[in-house]
């Protein structure tokens, strides 16, 4: 499945508003693609801010990446700091059961941190 096929599914699927995410593609697409809106929104000079997590093992170190990208963008300057789709989806994130990263999750991070929709923005 390509990055903007799965943004299509995911986008209907987060529709409905599930409570928690079920697949790891799905976490690691709402995570970047989250952060990326974070930082494009409130400086996007620092997007290169964003490869740090290819450089995470783990997604506890994922989920603490975003964690600082939320006080570093998410805070003065984010127009949607308090908005209920910013809300969903940090819940998203922030409820997925920990898991290791594969070679596999690493390289799809590389595609989703290239795409330029989001879910934020586009979410109903």
């Amino acid at each position: 499945m390509t990055v903007d096929q799965h943004y299509i599914e995911l986008n209907n699927k987060l529709s409905n508003r599930p409570n928690l995410l079920d697949k790891t593609n799905d976490w690691l697409f709402v995570l970047a693609n989250t952060m990326k809106a974070m930082i494009e929104n409130t400086d996007k000079s620092k997007l290169v801010e964003l490869e740090k997590i290819l450089d995470g093992v783990a997604s506890q170190e994922l989920k603490l990446a975003y964690d600082f990208c939320q006080g570093k963008f998410g805070q003065e300057g984010f127009s949607y700091r308090r908005h209920p789709n910013y809300f969903y989806l940090s819940s998203l994130i922030a409820t997925f059961p920990e898991f290791e990263l594969s070679q596999q999750d690493r390289d799809y991070l590389k595609e989703i941190i290239i795409f330029d929709h989001y879910l934020l923005y586009e979410l109903d």
